[in-house]
Order: structure tokens, then sequence, then C-alpha cells
């Protein structure tokens, strides 16, 4: 006699369910952070956006903190690309527009983001090593392709690349804070040459 087959499970999958309350925290977290910058952001008013009880995101971050740094990750803030076309200036325009175009004060709130999050980094230290992070995933492609262009003889060896590094994303910071001049495309063409022209081997 051949055995009944078992009962379809039709019982959720929690690993879906976690997932999808997961992006709605995070995607909480970047609405509010564009509407009213990091200062005014508790978990509180996440977790109504979300739909979730507070005691879900504690469980998951330990800090407010850390949920920022997790939702401008999910957000693709953090993906910059490393080109490497084996041409210096096509690197760079393929690093420094995307950066440019997001942090420009005409992308929805993310100036209002980011200018509240650079604010509360220099008077928070633990803030601070978040924000940190968060910048260090645009220096390093941008250090590997300065270096490689070091390597095809594009720029002088001796080149300061951290000082490069500052240069170019410094740039769109003063741009960003002061809104005295748009921080798009062509801009980024104006920094991106005086990059390269100014640091070509002699």
């Amino acid at each position: 006699m051949i055995a009944p087959a078992p009962p379809a499970n039709h019982e959720p999958d929690p690993r879906r369910r976690d997932a999808r309350v997961h992006r709605a925290i995070l995607e909480a977290t970047v609405e509010l952070l564009e509407s009213g910058g990091y200062k005014r952001l508790t978990i509180e008013a996440i977790a109504a956006r979300a739909g979730v009880g507070k005691q879900t995101i504690y469980r998951w971050w330990p800090s407010k903190a850390a949920v920022v740094m997790e939702a401008y990750i999910a957000a693709g803030l953090e993906r910059v690309p490393e080109p490497d076309t084996g041409n210096l200036s096509e690197d760079l325009r393929a690093i420094l527009v995307p950066v440019f175009r997001w942090n420009a004060a005409y992308h929805r709130g993310t100036a209002l983001a980011n200018k509240s999050m650079m604010a509360e980094a220099q008077i928070n230290p633990v803030f601070h090593e978040t924000y940190v992070q968060l910048h260090r995933s645009w220096w390093g492609p941008l250090h590997h392709v300065l270096e490689r262009a070091k390597e095809r003889g594009e720029l002088r060896p001796d080149a300061d690349s951290g000082a490069l590094i500052d240069l170019m994303l410094g740039a769109s910071w003063y741009r960003l804070l002061l809104e005295h001049a748009p921080l798009d495309e062509r801009f980024a063409e104006v920094v991106i040459a005086t990059v390269v022209n100014g640091n070509r081997p002699r």
C-alpha cells in the first residue's frame, strides 16, 4: 500500500519574509534621510515608515548609524565601479560621473542626507567611523585606477594618488555644500582634465 503523500507546506518561507522586512527597513531609512536628514532620523520613525516594530530593527542593527550605513550600501551609493579601459580619463569618468550625479543637489533629497551625515560625522566619533567606511568604498577604485595609470605611463610615477583622490572628491563636496555652481557631468570633466593633464609624465 502506497503511503499518502505528506500535505503541501503552505507556510511562508521565513527567509523571504525576513528579506522583505529587511528591504522595507532600508528603504524607509533612505526615504527619511532624504526628507529630514540624519539628525531628525530615529529608530521609531524608521519602524513606523517600514511598518515593523522597533525591536526588529534593534535585533538586526546595533545603532542608528549602522542602519544608515547599510541603507546607503543597499541603495547603491557604495557600489562605485572599478573600470579598467586602459585609458585614465575614461576610467575616471566611469567613476566620477555617477558619484557626482548621486551627490548632486537636484538628486531628490540626497544632498540633504549627505550634508546632514557629514555634519554628524564631525561631532559624533562613532558615526564618524561609520561614515569613513562609506567613503572608503570610493577611495579604493580611484586608487586602483590611478596606480594602473602610473604603470601604463599616463601619470607621473611620483604622482600622489591619495592627494589626487582628495582633490577629486573634495571638489564634489565643495559644490555640494555651497551649491554655488552645478555638480554635474561638465564639472566632472573639468576635474578629470585637471588631474590627467596636470600629472602627465614630463
